[in-house]
Order: structure tokens, then C-alpha cells, then sequence
């Protein structure tokens, strides 16, 4: 778990990071855009930090679910791949769905 804790982690500072570049950029977007500079980019920056924020959250509950559920889904998935990898999968999908349209 402490492993798991340390990745998550991880992520968290990279999207942190990667939102802090992405709010440098807009001190830049009057040169690259003339008649509207900030059109496109308000756009790609609330996309971009959306992603960014739902990254380490997307993580962080699918270990959650995991850690809530009877078993071991992630020991699991290791010996029936197809069965836990469909529920897994079933679970990012819908974790990534409500981060998304929320």
C-alpha cells in the first residue's frame, strides 16, 4: 500500500506541476493569438486542468474501490486476467465519467 500511496503521490505533483505550466502559458497567449488571445486558450486550460485535477482523484479512488471491496482486485486481476480487468476497467470508466461531467 505504501507503494501504491507513493505513486499517487507522484501523480498528484506532476499534475501540479503540469497546471502551474499551464498557467505560466497565459503570459505568453497575447503573442501567439492576435485578435482573441485568450479564445483557444481559456478553452485548453480549463481542459487541461480538468485532466490534470481528475488524474491523481481517478487514481485515488480506484484504489479506494479496491481497498473497499472483499479481495484484492489488483492480486486478482494477476491470475483470471479477463474477469477482474473487465470489472477494473468498469470502474476507471465510470470514476472517469462522474470526474468528467461533474
Amino acid at each position: 500500500m505504501k507503494r501504491e500511496f507513493i505513486h499517487v503521490l507522484l501523480l498528484a505533483v506532476t499534475a501540479f506541476l503540469g497546471l502551474l505550466a499551464i498557467i505560466s502559458t497565459t503570459l505568453y497567449s497575447p503573442l501567439i493569438m492576435g485578435d482573441d488571445p485568450y479564445s483557444l486558450l481559456r478553452y485548453t486550460l480549463i481542459r487541461l486542468a480538468a485532466a490534470l485535477i481528475a488524474a491523481p482523484f481517478l487514481t485515488g479512488l480506484m484504489l479506494a474501490v479496491d481497498f473497499v471491496t472483499p479481495g484484492d482486485w489488483m492480486e486478482s486481476i494477476r491470475h483470471d486476467p479477463k474477469a477482474c480487468s473487465y470489472v477494473m476497467a468498469s470502474v476507471v470508466l465510470v470514476i472517469g465519467a462522474i470526474l468528467c461531467w461533474t
